[in-house]
């Protein structure tokens, strides 16, 4: 009887070179794709690059349909008077940010980061080698009211969670706004220039568009994502 041991042993290293490979990336954008249970999925099959809204979302919006619980931070007034208390995961940016469905918060997204489930996809010392890659996440915020703790917190903890770890990341904002008002509060002298807002301004910013309103960009990198990145 013919040994099937060369055979074995073919296949076996068959085998380990196929999953030595990078993994192809799919030429793809996840454009809005605001779903986070799943990105996960996504970037399995070899999507590197996702485009998620962020929203403003009123108190009894984010109790009903969301993680957010009474407690988890302090509630903010907006421009329209609306009492805001999470960051939804969403396209919306009217006036009245109520939503009547479930949705993902900016709190889920950094859990996801900090999620060493995902570390063979995410971190550059511990991931798998098929996933060398790094991933772009960019952020369109759709709210336009004053930029306030929420917003540093959320910002704060993304960025945190991306260098602490070791995340092969890069974070783009879709506009200047945010950049500009946090970097101002620094460049002017303010006490609210905090250790949060400094580490926020030293992450290496890509902008999608230098140019949006309100004003032009004041700090970070500007790149075209629609172009230099898949669509």
């Amino acid at each position: 009887m013919r040994s099937l041991i060369p055979i074995s042993i073919f296949a076996f290293l068959l085998c380990s070179f196929s999953s030595a490979q990078v993994l192809e990336v799919l030429p793809i954008q996840a454009h809005s794709f605001n779903n986070i249970e799943y990105m996960a999925q996504l970037l399995i099959k070899g999507v590197d690059s996702f485009k998620i809204d962020v929203s403003a979302g009123v108190k009894d919006s984010c109790t009903q349909y969301s993680t957010w619980k009474t407690g988890d931070n302090k509630c903010e007034v907006d421009d329209h008077n609306n009492n805001i208390c999470c960051l939804a995961i969403i396209g919306d940016c009217s006036s009245a940010p109520r939503y009547n469905d479930y949705f993902n918060t900016t709190v889920d997204l950094v859990n996801f980061l900090n999620n060493p489930k995902y570390d063979f996809i995410l971190k550059k010392d511990a991931r798998d080698p098929r996933y060398n890659r790094t991933i772009y996440i960019a952020i369109n915020i759709q709210y336009t009211y004053i930029q306030g703790d929420i917003t540093k917190e959320w910002v704060y903890t993304m960025v945190q969670a991306i260098q602490k770890r070791n995340l092969d990341i890069q974070l783009i904002f879709g506009g200047p706004y945010t950049l500009n008002y946090f970097g101002d509060l620094c460049a002017n002298g303010s006490k609210a220039c905090d250790d949060k807002v400094k580490a926020i301004m030293a992450y290496p910013w890509i902008l999608q568009n230098a140019n949006f309103n309100p004003g032009k960009a004041k700090y970070g990198t500007y790149a075209n994502f629609n172009i230099e990145f898949p669509v």
